[in-house]
């Protein structure tokens, strides 16, 4: 063993994003179930908080999708700014799925040129690559209004399936972004009409929608009043089961030769609540402590020393979100604690409103979730295990 190269913790237990499709746990039906229903061309709506694995799913749904010769376009709409610049993406990467453009995005890269400039270089670009780079820019740039380019970039969708006889898969993350206060995009009742008109007249497109706020997602997709009413069907990620989650962790643990004992895996579950990046960080820093001490078998010490090294690892984050509750309603520190210690939050001297408002805003921030009524959770379980034990800010 003295001669053994242990293998990275971050390796065997990844948490900064999304995962591999070779390193999910406990979802293989549920991926073959949602590529399945992409593929039978149904519009799905996945909703679930953040952190806990919706993104991997979805991520290797659309990889597998790419090996069945889908062509894909996907968008994180944090990471949008404004309609226009959702346009340009959606026009961009659907274009990219043809082999000439790919040879395009290298190039922009190395020279720094933003998705916007893209149009600008469309004569050097044709005459090095042809002319599919112009199939979307040239029209997409004369549009006059972002709402034009929005209308254009979604109508591309489908011409270009039909033209290069290949379904497209159209994923949006985060879409609850587009009723999201600010209205960024513009007026979400105006944009989903549209995108609804656009895509239910699309055969060839089929949309993901994912979402980490549900109330958000629900309002949007479930209510009678709303455009994208019944626009898809609610896809479920069920819990990961402890048993799917003792066989996974024990085969990541033996890639590196290393052994988990059952209570120290009890208590990893028991403390990560099974949340999925939360129980990858606990397996990941109880790894860390067993090849600190050059052991080969994690048990309740490792575990515990794990919880110490994750906690520390993740008490920036909790410090920010702790700034960012104080900026919400009043009395929402306050409600987030009641919450992180189980005790009732209307139980709390503060006037009924007051709680439901500071609830919402909890809400609103993907913080906290209702798990049934008059009983609340917060999301992410370390976040809960900080503010139950450091209780005065």
């Amino acid at each position: 063993m003295s001669s053994y190269t242990r293998k990275p913790s971050h390796e065997l237990f990844p948490t900064k994003g999304p995962v591999k499709s070779s390193q999910l746990i406990g979802r293989a039906d549920e991926l073959a179930s949602l590529v399945s229903q992409l593929i039978a061309g149904n519009h799905q709506i996945l909703v679930g908080p953040r952190r806990t694995g919706k993104t991997s799913v979805c991520d290797a749904a659309i990889a597998q999708l790419r090996t069945k010769k889908a062509y894909v376009v996907s968008v994180d709409l944090f990471a949008v700014e404004t309609l226009a610049v959702l346009a340009e993406l959606i026009a961009l990467r659907a274009i990219s799925n043809r082999p000439a453009v790919k040879k395009v995005l290298p190039a922009l890269r190395r020279a720094s040129i933003r998705v916007g400039q893209a149009a600008q270089m469309s004569a050097t670009l044709k005459h090095e690559f042809g002319t599919d780079i112009e199939f979307a820019f040239t029209p997409l740039r004369s549009q006059k209004t972002a709402s034009d380019q929005f209308d254009y970039s979604l109508n591309l969708l489908e011409k270009l399936a039909v033209a290069d006889g290949r379904p497209i898969v159209l994923y949006l993350d985060e879409f609850q972004e587009i009723e999201a206060a600010g209205h960024r995009f513009g007026d979400p009742d105006l944009i989903t009409k549209k995108m609804r008109a656009i895509l239910q007249r699309s055969p060839h497109v089929t949309c993901v929608f994912a979402g980490s706020i549900e109330h958000m997602m629900r309002e949007l997709f479930a209510s009678k009043t709303r455009a994208m009413y019944q626009f898809g069907g609610f896809f479920t990620l069920s819990p990961i089961s402890n048993d799917a989650w003792v066989d996974g962790l024990r085969k990541f643990y033996q890639a590196d030769k290393t052994s988990i004992t059952d209570a120290a895996l009890a208590l990893l579950l028991e403390t990560s609540g099974g949340a999925a990046r939360a129980t990858m960080l606990l397996a990941q820093q109880s790894h860390v402590a067993a090849v600190e001490k050059g052991t080969f078998t994690v048990d309740a010490t490792e575990v515990f020393q794990g919880i110490d090294y994750a906690m520390g690892a993740e008490q920036p984050a909790h410090e920010s979100e702790i700034v960012r509750i104080r900026g919400m309603r009043a009395h929402a520190l306050t409600i987030a604690q009641r919450i992180a210690r189980a005790e009732p939050p209307y139980g709390a001297k503060l006037d009924a409103k007051q709680v439901g408002r500071a609830l919402e805003s909890l809400r609103n921030a993907g913080l906290a979730v209702q798990v049934k009524a008059g009983e609340w959770q917060l999301v992410d379980p370390l976040f809960r295990r900080y503010l139950e034990r450091f209780s005065s800010f």
